[in-house]
């Protein structure tokens, strides 16, 4: 959506959990990442192309090794690949260049394919994270003893301020809380998910719907699947003398025998990627396919049929019975004191996606997103670009010159467009 090449490709676009205004889906010093990795991997890193000769000359496995590190919750945010702007100045070059721009100046200029979208985040998107707390004491413990030291890599703040630090661990575990325990599953899965998923997600699908005037739709999923995300996070121990994937194997016989049992069994509620199990097999032939028999098979076929229906007529089907309504920015003031996320936000409305009762909702996390955006922090821009582009979503406007120039999709352009 953010690249011109691609007019006419396509007519529709779904984010299940993320946008490219996320903290984690953007890499802002890729030359630094770079000669970072160089140096891990013993390459030279004082000219770029022998740097760029060097890597692309070593076995993949070699190259992936240092990836290890992302099981590492407070890992450096430059150990994490992304994209990142092609700074590229000759006209061929920029032509065939994916991304030229930071995405959030994209998005906030109107500069995306006016084309339907469908935005959402899960109930508990930050238990991608915050899973491996449960079964690692010694990240929390980390957590406790150095906070001023990994808050801002753990949650990706982006700065070393500490009183940042301190509004973030008060606002979430309360201005008292001495220690972090598992007991904080909840609050500290908020924390994330808010961070990660949740505003980036709304904003991005906001600023769509505001400055293209495509048709977009909000959804909410608290559907929770047997075999979570999170169950197998939380099994992932450095301690363990068993491989990963033993491990996982092992947590899953354990909660079969559990249920057998009637014992109770840890809720992360509905994880990050969890809905991804609802559309697609995730690991053929294991217990968590969902297929013919499964108690949710039904549910995932009417999910299944509401997301083919948007991939063909760029507007969903009812979900039983339940019409899921465009994003309108004419609904609601946004000047409660307790619920605004700028001051003349509206409160958008969700599809809240569950099998028992599905229906429009407010945004049920508005309020939080109230207080970071309050903290302003550093988003996918330059860091010249901050200034120019207001906290307040809603005072953006559309380059029109340059949108209609390269962005519009015209009738006629639709012809070969694929679902």
């Amino acid at each position: 959506m953010l690249n011109p090449q691609s007019k006419g490709y396509f007519q529709a676009a779904i984010s299940n959990s993320g946008s490219s205004f996320c903290p984690w889906a953007f890499t802002r010093n890729p030359r630094e990442q770079a000669v970072r990795l160089g140096n891990q991997l013993g390459c030279p890193t004082n000219n770029s192309e022998q740097l760029v000769e060097c890597l692309v000359s070593l076995d993949p496995w070699e190259l992936i090794q240092p990836q290890e590190k992302l099981l590492d919750i407070f890992i450096d945010p430059q150990d994490m690949f992304g994209p990142s702007v092609e700074n590229v100045t000759s006209p061929e070059l920029k032509a065939t260049a994916f991304l030229t721009d930071y995405p959030y100046k994209l998005a906030a200029e109107g500069r995306t394919h006016p084309v339907p979208y469908i935005s959402g985040v899960n109930s508990h998107e930050g238990c991608y994270r915050s899973a491996w707390f449960v079964g690692a004491p010694s990240f929390l413990n980390r957590l406790n003893t150095d906070w001023e030291n990994v808050a801002s890599s753990a949650f990706l703040l982006f700065q070393n301020d500490s009183q940042t630090f301190d509004k973030v661990r008060a606002y979430h575990f309360g201005e008292e809380k001495k220690e972090i325990t598992i007991s904080d599953y909840e609050p500290l899965t908020t924390l994330i998910g808010d961070r990660f998923f949740a505003m980036p997600a709304r904003d991005a699908a906001l600023l769509h719907a505001k400055l293209t005037g495509a048709p977009t739709y909000l959804y909410y999923f608290t559907e929770k699947v047997e075999d979570s995300v999170g169950h197998f996070l939380s099994t992932i121990s450095d301690d363990s003398w068993l491989p990963r994937f033993l491990q996982m194997a092992a947590d899953v016989v354990k909660r079969r025998i559990y249920k057998f049992l009637n014992l109770k069994i840890q809720d992360f509620g509905s994880c990050h990627a969890d809905e991804m199990m609802m559309f697609v097999t995730v690991v053929p032939t294991t217990v968590m396919d969902i297929k013919p028999g499964h108690p949710q098979y039904e549910f995932s076929k009417k999910l299944i049929k509401v997301w083919t229906s948007f991939a063909r007529n760029g507007k969903p089907d009812q979900l039983d019975g339940v019409t899921w309504d465009k994003v309108n920015l004419a609904v609601g003031d946004g000047n409660s004191t307790t619920n605004k996320v700028s001051s003349t936000s509206p409160i958008p409305k969700y599809l809240h996606i569950n099998s028992n009762r599905p229906e429009m909702i407010d945004e049920p996390f508005h309020s939080r997103l109230s207080f970071w955006h309050e903290l302003k922090l550093p988003r996918n821009l330059s860091p010249d670009q901050e200034q120019a582009y207001s906290h307040d979503i809603m005072k953006h406007k559309r380059i029109e010159a340059d949108n209609d120039a390269i962005y519009s999709c015209r009738k006629e352009d639709t012809g070969n467009m694929r679902i």
